[in-house]
């Protein structure tokens, strides 16, 4: 079985399915983020955490969903910034975003 996480919860593949391993739905069933409630925002094509937004300068980032760890910010240049670091960015890029 293979295992992975997705807005914080614990997933795993059963038979060519992704599921949430706590209640054995379908990842399908959208949830929201296992640390501050809100759901994925989908604009488009684009598709960002809510807690943090559409952040300038940003290729894409993660809140890490309760797990600094797991937080990161891949800049234009594919820069990647993780953990603590990448929080104090987000933190500094939310004063700066235009949406």
């Amino acid at each position: 079985m293979v295992k992975s996480k997705s807005n914080g919860y614990d997933i795993e593949f059963i038979e060519s399915e992704w599921i949430y391993s706590d209640n054995k739905i379908s990842l399908s069933v959208a949830r929201p983020c296992n640390n501050c409630g809100k759901h994925t925002i989908k604009d488009g094509k684009e598709e960002y955490d809510s807690c943090i937004g559409r952040l300038p300068g940003v290729k894409n980032a993660c809140c890490g969903h309760g797990n600094i760890y797991e937080t990161y910010v891949q800049l234009l240049d594919n820069t990647l910034i993780k953990g603590a670091d990448a929080k104090i960015l987000q933190d500094i890029l939310k004063k700066y975003r235009t949406k």
